[in-house]
């Protein structure tokens, strides 16, 4: 009822759950009642906890739920692509539990190596497939990475730990982390963890993150933001903020562009660089 109520009076267009809870004792019927919204979830298979879940509104979102191989059935990830918009874009949303988990790749199976451990890098290789596409992309969700200082991740002590991973293939994929307020308050006040994520690898997309009140029971905080977008012909658009400015690719002379591109010495432009930040704002800059 509570998230009926939510989605009756504020009309989310995308509401992404993670620890949802849901078994296949509950339908989706059950979840958003005979409210116009879609539901794509991914239950944890064998317990009551955990689980993932996209819930979209049908009258603004056309989506569509990305496959997920079978070796990966043991992870709580769901994908959908938005596909009424110029540019798609692609939400996935992701629960880590910080307990032992059952590796879902034989490959990565190894009995000498830290089951968390082994459960990232297969969570990588699943994220990998999934982020290799031309859509801009949106990771959501709880990875239970306490430990990592978003302003300053490259601090971490140890590469080959889950955090060191995550941030390692955060960085090859161009995503930055959105999301800097606590939104796992601790007893001791003015602590917490910031362990409830929002990553893009479009910095034009994504607007206005703000973390707030949890929702219902939850011990984590919500957080909300926008995304802005060009709809398809006949769509209505009503989530580019009045003030964002943005790219119309549909009118570039896109010949100029090829011309510009082979004419500058990218090398010596990179020349400076150590690492995929600074080319990436240099290259923005130039």
């Amino acid at each position: 009822p509570e998230l009926q109520y939510l989605l009756r009076t504020d009309h989310p267009d995308i509401v992404c759950i993670t620890e949802s809870w849901l078994s296949a004792n509950e339908s989706n019927g059950c979840i958003v009642g005979d409210l116009q919204f879609t539901v794509f979830r991914n239950d944890h298979l064998g317990s009551a906890h955990g689980g993932v879940c996209d819930i979209t509104r049908d009258c603004s979102v056309k989506a569509a739920e990305v496959a997920i191989t079978e070796k990966f059935i043991r992870l709580e990830v769901v994908a959908i692509d938005i596909l009424n918009i110029l540019c798609p874009v692609r939400f996935i949303t992701i629960y880590r539990s910080p307990s032992r988990h059952v590796a879902a790749d034989d490959d990565l199976n190894d009995l000498d190596e830290c089951v968390p451990v082994s459960d990232m890098k297969c969570l990588i290789k699943c994220l990998r497939r999934l982020c290799d596409t031309n859509r801009s992309i949106v990771i959501t969700g709880d990875l239970n990475l306490s430990d990592v200082n978003w302003n300053e991740p490259n601090l971490l002590a140890d590469g080959e730990s889950c955090s060191g991973l995550f941030v390692t293939f955060a960085k090859q994929y161009g995503f930055e982390q959105y999301v800097q307020d606590v939104t796992r308050p601790s007893t001791i006040p003015g602590s917490g963890s910031v362990i409830d994520l929002v990553l893009c690898n479009d910095t034009h997309i994504l607007h206005n993150v703000d973390v707030g009140t949890p929702f219902s029971t939850s011990d984590h905080c919500s957080v909300f933001f926008q995304v802005s977008y060009l709809p398809l012909k006949g769509e209505f658009v009503h989530n580019i903020p009045a003030d964002s400015n943005y790219y119309d690719f549909t009118r570039c002379d896109w010949d100029q562009v090829k011309n510009w591109m082979a004419s500058v010495d990218w090398s010596d432009v990179f020349a400076q660089c150590s690492n995929v930040e600074e080319h990436a704002a240099v290259f923005m800059m130039s």
